[in-house]
């Protein structure tokens, strides 16, 4: 999320109205901390010592806090497996008491639905396979930015590299593990993908 983005998330989170009385002021910090270090893009490490610290309170309050937020699904967590792994938690935004404008101008409704299509793809290859809370969001943020910061805003031109790592023996295990992956290789992909249409074309 952009600073700008960040900004006014905080503000209309102060200032909504539609709050459950559970989401009490440490509640909202904690959500605020977590935008902060990212947590709206992808899962982040962030532990009850080190959330107490930076907030000032006690780790008993970060505990509660945090079951306040997963309650009312302000946040999705993966536990982790002892002290030396912390939970993973993820903002739901579309759980967050904002406007649906706010939220359009993070991810586009039209990277949405790729994002819903991918997930499909994904079904359809391994029916079995279990998504964690949240992976859809964080699949469409993934294509937000490979959208804004790689194909020039150009959501047929991403859709059509997509389907090339799906097809691409070289790609396609890269593509089942998510559009994460297909982004850190995305310079030999789209490489690739270019190579590949000159090559069709006569």
């Amino acid at each position: 999320m952009k600073n700008d983005q960040l900004v006014q998330t905080i503000q209309r989170l102060f200032a909504a109205e539609d709050k459950t009385s559970d989401i009490t002021p440490a509640a909202l910090l904690l959500t605020i901390r977590l935008l902060v270090q990212g947590a709206d893009e992808r899962d982040t490490n962030l532990s009850q010592g080190t959330s107490a610290d930076q907030l000032n309170c006690s780790e008993s309050l970060i505990y509660e806090t945090t079951k306040i937020l997963k309650a009312n699904e302000w946040i999705a967590v993966r536990s982790g497996k002892n002290k030396a792994l912390p939970n993973r938690m993820l903002v739901v935004l579309d759980k967050l008491p904002l406007s649906g404008e706010l939220r359009r101008t993070i991810v586009s409704e039209e990277m949405r639905q790729i994002a819903l299509h991918y997930k499909l793809i994904l079904v359809k290859i391994k029916p079995n396979r279990r998504f964690a809370k949240g992976a859809l969001q964080r699949f469409a943020f993934r294509l937000q930015s490979l959208l804004d910061k790689k194909c020039a805003g150009d959501a047929n031109l991403l859709a059509n590299v997509i389907n090339f790592a799906f097809a691409s023996p070289m790609y396609h295990k890269k593509a089942l593990r998510g559009p994460h992956e297909l982004r850190r290789n995305w310079k030999t992909l789209f490489s690739d993908y270019t190579k590949s249409k000159q090559a069709q074309t006569p």
